[in-house]
């Protein structure tokens, strides 16, 4: 499967996620362009603003220290634009399921702003569970999960 995404919604990387950046920096895909999260607890939603430089991201630590974009030098970006999501976790499981820490903020928002997109999971293979996860009723599930060992279609 091909897909030619004219919007990527990257996470910017937490803890013991994959880092997102330092990949796309160094292998831009043509014409595409990036976009991030940005927290917003009183809401419990994420806003997401555009990433020019993926090299270079006007970013500043924003919710639990995690790094967003600067709303001060970032544009606002339409989560229906979206083609692809890449989404944070920090254990998957063999059949699309992700655990994040907890908030559902991703799985709020591609359920209810961004079902149009393809959900692709990046995880290091250790956070792979070979048992499915305990998951709750709306936690949503991903198209594919990607990691240094294998790419896993749920599609």
């Amino acid at each position: 499967m091909v897909v030619r995404a004219r919007w990527l919604l990257v996470y910017l990387h937490f803890r013991s996620e994959v880092e997102t950046l330092p990949a796309l920096a160094a292998q831009l895909p043509p014409r595409c362009r990036f976009a991030a999260p940005r927290t917003l607890t009183a809401s419990r939603q994420l806003r997401l603003y555009e990433l020019a430089d993926p090299r270079q991201p006007a970013v500043k630590s924003g919710y639990c220290g995690i790094p967003e974009p600067d709303p001060a030098h970032c544009l606002p970006v339409d989560p229906r634009a979206l083609d692809v999501v890449l989404v944070p976790g920090s254990v998957f499981d063999r059949r699309g399921g992700r655990l994040g820490y907890g908030g559902g903020y991703y799985d709020r928002f591609l359920a209810a702003e961004a079902p149009q997109a393809l959900r692709i999971g990046l995880a290091f293979a250790l956070q792979v569970e070979e048992k499915p996860l305990a998951l709750a009723p709306h936690d949503q599930l991903l198209d594919y999960l990607v990691t240094e060992e294998e790419v896993l279609s749920f599609v």
